[in-house]
């Protein structure tokens, strides 16, 4: 089996609706495509949440995802990045979240949760990426300094 490739470099400083939705559009919490970056800009003292979905659903079987974060949210608050796959169908999710300090790795299968959480490596956790083994059927959840190691 082919899995698709979908990929989003973000050089043409705007959003492709296409590919994407932004989750919250009313939200004070701007998402915007800059200098070929996906930037989520908050107002100060504002809680609430923003991001993107991609408008299309994929196979993820023998597939992965990755994100670079190129800088970091801030680590002394409750400000945090996430990416998340998720399976509607399936009542499952994988997830990498960063903020507060802390790195987390959680998986969820009909609500029950695995996840390990690790001190955040703002070198170190630059690459996020969520990959699906065929053999032996199993997810791993990676950070990278440059995406290649």
């Amino acid at each position: 089996m082919t899995t698709p490739t979908f990929f989003d470099d973000y050089n043409d400083n705007s959003l492709d609706l296409g590919k994407w939705a932004i989750i919250t559009p009313g939200s004070p919490v701007v998402v915007s495509e800059q200098s070929q970056q996906l930037r989520i800009t908050l107002p100060g003292s504002t809680a609430s949440y923003n991001g993107v979905r991609s408008n299309a659903t994929y196979d993820m079987r023998g597939g992965t995802a990755q994100v670079e974060q190129v800088q970091a949210v801030s680590q002394a608050g409750w400000v945090e990045n996430t990416l998340v796959l998720e399976s509607v169908a399936a009542n499952a999710y994988f997830l990498i979240n960063v903020g507060a300090g802390s790195t987390m790795f959680r998986s969820s299968l009909n609500d029950v949760f695995d996840q390990l959480v690790i001190p955040y490596d703002s070198v170190g956790h630059r690459f996020w990426r969520i990959r699906h083994n065929q053999t032996p059927n199993s997810v791993s959840f990676e950070t990278s300094p440059n995406g290649a190691v």
